[in-house]
């Protein structure tokens, strides 16, 4: 799955695609698509879908100050980005071998998804981010927390794929329910369970609209979690993950070296006084 589609749906002749769209991207923290909201944003004709937009923009734009990116969330979270780089780039070739051998399969499963102008329109209101200096740090800190409470990233990286089973029965659970806690169970269990794209809307939806903020930070977190899923294997499939980690893996390497000094002359001279001395010290044990 591309994960551009989110962006491409902006486009939509739907207002409610595009609404979806933005919700999305707002709450997976697309920061990339800030650009795409702020165009979509000042032609939308449809005042919800532009309520949407602005809610997304008010998300985001702390995160672009910050320096945060999708990418360099991404491999924090599947613990991509440690100093031991190996384990992580065999991974990614592993990944991409088997993927090519798996992906008729997994298509067939696979069910069809369903400013200063930026400051007026994506500011006006207070950040759900308290600070632009650490909504970066503090959006990939939550997100670590939530792998390493998972399972993800322990010991050599294990990726989950993408579901691709029906979860129209988890959907129908989560909507029917109104206790909060289910509601927060089932969003963790669409992502670390089924780990399923179609359940991004409703998570979207749910981070956006629940009356529980447990329950919208569970949405979230679990949204996030199959977004970066859908991107690292986006990139396994195009080859391009393979290649940074091999580059990291040799940054590594070359950061990490030690280079040996070469000896000094008198840093030699003393070598070779001590071999002397010992030599002497066992030419006369032999002579006793």
């Amino acid at each position: 799955m591309n994960p551009n589609i989110w962006s491409d749906e902006l486009h939509a002749d739907e207002a409610a695609v595009r609404r979806r769209a933005a919700a999305v991207l707002g709450t997976v923290g697309e920061v990339a698509a800030l650009d795409a909201l702020l165009a979509q944003f000042k032609r939308e004709p449809d005042e919800p879908t532009k309520t949407t937009i602005q809610w997304a923009g008010r998300r985001l734009r702390p995160l672009q100050e910050a320096g945060y990116t999708t990418r360099t969330a991404m491999l924090a979270y599947l613990h991509l980005d440690t100093p031991d780089v190996q384990d992580a780039n065999e991974q990614a070739v592993i990944d991409r071998l088997t993927f090519h051998n798996q992906s008729t399969v997994l298509q067939e499963k696979r069910g069809k998804l369903l400013g200063n102008t930026l400051g007026s329109a994506f500011m006006f209101a207070p950040s759900v981010l308290s600070s632009s200096t650490n909504a970066s740090k503090a959006l990939v800190e939550a997100d670590a927390l939530a792998a390493a409470s998972s399972g993800v990233g322990r010991g050599k990286p294990t990726i989950a794929r993408l579901g691709s089973e029906d979860i129209a029965p988890f959907i129908q659970r989560l909507r029917a329910t109104s206790d909060a806690e289910s509601r927060k169970s089932i969003a963790l269990d669409l992502a670390h369970t089924h780990n399923h794209p179609a359940a991004l809307p409703v998570l979207a939806k749910l981070c956006m609209d629940d009356p529980v903020e447990s329950v919208r930070d569970a949405a979230e977190r679990a949204a996030r979690h199959i977004y970066y899923h859908i991107v690292y294997w986006h990139e396994i499939e195009h080859g391009t993950l393979a290649a940074e980690l091999a580059q990291r893996e040799q940054a590594a390497r070359s950061d990490t070296s030690v280079q040996t000094p070469a000896p000094t002359t008198a840093a030699r001279d003393d070598a070779a006084e001590a071999l002397r001395r010992a030599e002497e010290e066992r030419g006369k044990r032999r002579k006793r």
